[in-house]
């Protein structure tokens, strides 16, 4: 094993984000009152932060990250990451379409 990936794999493992946790669902969600910011300004928010990310996934720079581009000794840490950072962008939207759905149940139900 190389020490210097396993160290970074140890720091790489500290950016993740669980989109399943409720409690991460639950800090994000506001609640809908009458002296807080109209419902539709807070869901009108997270579905543009939804859809940013979206956009974001989707250009993900691929190339940068291809072997014919990277140092031989560089392309496992560098696939590593771009994959890292896919996760993690997909785990915002994930958490970001949660707080959007549990804002949805507060307003019209």
């Amino acid at each position: 094993m190389n020490p210097e990936i396993e160290d970074y794999k140890a720091e790489l493992s500290t950016w993740d984000i669980n989109p399943l946790s409720k409690e991460i669902t639950e800090a994000c969600t506001p609640y809908v009152n009458l002296n807080g910011n109209d419902a539709d300004d807070l869901i009108n928010e997270w579905d543009a932060f939804s859809e940013a990310l979206e956009g974001a996934i989707k250009l993900l720079p691929h190339a940068s990250f291809h072997g014919r581009n990277q140092l031989p000794d560089q392309l496992h840490k560098a696939i590593h990451t771009r994959i890292q950072i896919a996760k993690n962008l997909a785990g915002l939207k994930a958490i970001a379409d949660e707080v959007y759905s549990e804002l949805s149940i507060q307003i019209y139900t």
